[in-house]
Parts: structure tokens; sequence; C-alpha cells
């Protein structure tokens, strides 16, 4: 498959879904809580609803001419990053996706999708996707298959970090630095950033980032301050450490580092699972994999751990493929469909209807699993 196609899914979401900005659904108010954003929830318990996708307010603030997408909102809801096609927002853009980010506060957007600034700050030179910006809004990740963005870059998709405070582009999709330093050989998706900046959970198809990996997707964390990357979609330690046997992909990670929630049809990381799709997290201090209790995700749900690494306020987004952060980078109708992605076995592919996984269990007579 492409690069491009992973963006997206043809039956992601409609076109209403598509321009809603920010959303107070059942998702956001769970991530909400994760990562004690109360204020965020305030400013929705008083009606302030206030359009994001726009120009700054010098410039006029008139709404952004193309599509916007994956809005992705800082601790105090002061910032909010994005991705989308217009052409109007400002900044050395070109005519690509790109990321952008709003300060409510002063009512202005700048673009973050860009070079350094010591490098010129030019914008992108393809598409940019897939926003996560951190609690206080320093730090952006976003995935990419720009090459003007420096570093030794792979030539389809990677995982960068902008820091707004510097203006610094940084490719975190990359080997250790002690193995050279060298760009993933894989497409890299789906960054989640921890709320200092300092570690980027992406899951990849790359086989060169070390680890005892499967052949398929699998989920890394890089460390920013010490250079090094580190699977995560494993067994635990403990029962030899061997990586997922099937694809694991859509990782969100805490905000101290620690734990990495992903999902997989993995089925050599233990616990009591079923022939699902499945959620587990792993805690990077004792190299332990474990199956999220009670989980039994929807098609394309997505793990949302707290921010201080507790991981039993995890919840589920219940939107179609929304919390993947895949988004429409082909023409509607492109694409493959995400249980070809993610190489399910045939009688997995078939329980895949839109449907919540409950309903179908209630058809075939079985006890429904989770909440």
């Amino acid at each position: 498959m492409k690069a491009t196609d992973r963006h997206y899914t043809a039956s992601a979401r409609s076109r209403a879904q598509r321009r809603r900005v920010i959303g107070f659904t059942a998702a956001t108010m769970a991530l909400c809580v994760a990562l004690g954003v109360l204020a965020a929830v305030v400013l929705a318990a008083k009606g302030d609803t206030s359009l994001i996708s726009r120009r700054s307010a010098s410039a006029g603030g008139q709404g952004a001419n193309g599509d916007s997408l994956s809005p992705s909102v800082s601790g105090t809801g002061g910032a909010v990053a994005f991705s989308t096609e217009a052409t109007n927002l400002g900044g050395p853009a070109q005519n690509v996706s790109n990321i952008y980010v709003y300060t409510r506060g002063i009512r202005k957007v700048s673009l973050v999708s860009r070079r350094s600034a010591a490098a010129g700050g030019q914008g992108v030179n393809s598409g940019a996707f897939n926003p996560a910006i951190t609690p206080s809004g320093r730090f952006v990740a976003f995935s990419t298959e720009a090459t003007n963005l420096g570093g030794p870059a792979h030539a389809g998709s990677c995982i960068y970090v902008y820091d707004r405070k510097s203006r610094r582009v940084e490719l975190v999709s990359r080997r250790s630095a002690a193995a050279g330093g060298a760009a993933a050989n894989g497409d890299s998706f789906s960054p989640s950033i921890s709320a200092d900046g300092r570690f980027v959970a992406f899951d990849t198809d790359a086989t060169n980032l070390g680890g005892p990996t499967n052949a398929g997707s699998n989920v890394y964390v890089y460390d920013r301050e010490q250079d090094r990357v580190e699977l995560v979609s494993r067994r635990s330690a403990s029962a030899g450490g061997q990586g997922a046997d099937a694809a694991a992909d859509a990782p969100t990670i805490s905000g101290t580092g620690r734990f990495v929630a992903f999902r997989t049809t993995a089925d050599n990381l233990g616990g009591p699972i079923q022939d699902v799709l499945n959620v587990y997290v792993y805690d990077r201090a004792t190299t332990r994999s474990l199956l999220f209790p009670g989980a039994v995700p929807r098609p394309a749900d997505r793990a949302v751990t707290a921010a201080r690494g507790r991981w039993r306020h995890l919840a589920l987004r219940q939107r179609s493929l929304r919390g993947v952060r895949h988004e429409r980078q082909q023409p509607r109708g492109a694409g493959e469909p995400w249980n070809q992605r993610l190489r399910l076995r045939p009688e997995r592919q078939a329980n895949r209807s839109g449907l919540p996984l409950q309903h179908l269990g209630r058809r075939r007579g079985r006890k429904r699993a989770g909440p």
C-alpha cells in the first residue's frame, strides 16, 4: 500500500465530521479527563465555542478556505493544532496540507509544518498530518512525506517535532544515535507526544529501528533527550520480550512518557484475549505489557492514557477511525480498508462492520464484553 493511502480510509468520516474542528464528544471528554484539562470542560459548559481554523485577527479573522482536520488541544485549551488544506492562513506555506496552531488568547494562527528558522523556515513540500500538541503548547509532533525538513529522512512518511519556542524542527522516526541515527526505512504514522515533549510514540513499518519485531507495523518510542528509540509493542521482559506477532499501531503515550497504549491483533502478548482487536498498555519502567482490563474495542477505537501515567483512566474513542488520526490525502474512495492495513485474517475481517462489537456479540449469543 502507498504511504499516502495510510493517512486516510475512504469510510473514515463523513464530510460533516471532517469539518468539525473541535467537538466535545465522549472521546474528547475522556481525553480531557485523562489530561486534567478541566478548563476545557468549563469552557464547554459555559457554551464558549470558538472557530479555530481561521486567519489571525490581525489578518481579518476569516475562516480557512480548505478542509481542517484532526485537532489537538493544549492543556489549558489556549492552543489548538490542526491540519488543513487551506491556503489563506498565512506563513510560507506551499499548496499542500499543513499543520497550524491557533492561539486563542491572542487570536493568532501560526504555521508549524515548516523548516527550522535557521534553515529558512519554509513550509513543507509535501502534506503534513496527524498533529499532537503538548499541554504547554510548545511542541507539536506530526507526520509528513516532506523532503525539505532536514535530517536523514526516509523517502516516505516520517515523524517530526516542531519546537514553537526555538522554531526548530527535529526528525524523531529514526534509529538511536548510538546505532548511527539513520532514518526509519519504512513509513511512520500516528505520533503521540509526552507532556514535556521529550518522548514521542509512533507506529512504523520500518525494519531498521531495532528490537525483536514482526514484519508488520510496530510501535516505538523515541527519547529526544537521549536520542534513543525503543520498541514497545512487545511481550513483557519476563516473558521473553518478543515483538507482537501481528501489526500494532495507534499509540498514545502518557504525560510522563512511562506508559504507552496501542491496539493490535497480536495473540502473543498475554492476557485472556478474544479473537478481536485488543488494547495493551506497555510500562516502559517495568518492561511489562498488560492487556487493558475488559477492553473489547470497536473497530477503530484509540486508547487514551492519563497524563500522569495512570492507565486506569484509559478510555476508548467511539468514532470510527477518528482517534487513529489517519487523514484523507487521497480522494474519497481511494486507499485500502483499515482492516486490510492491519492484515486481519478473513474470519476477523468478517467481524468488522460499522456496528460496535458488543452488538455483534449479541447477534451470536455471546455475553457482552466491556462497559
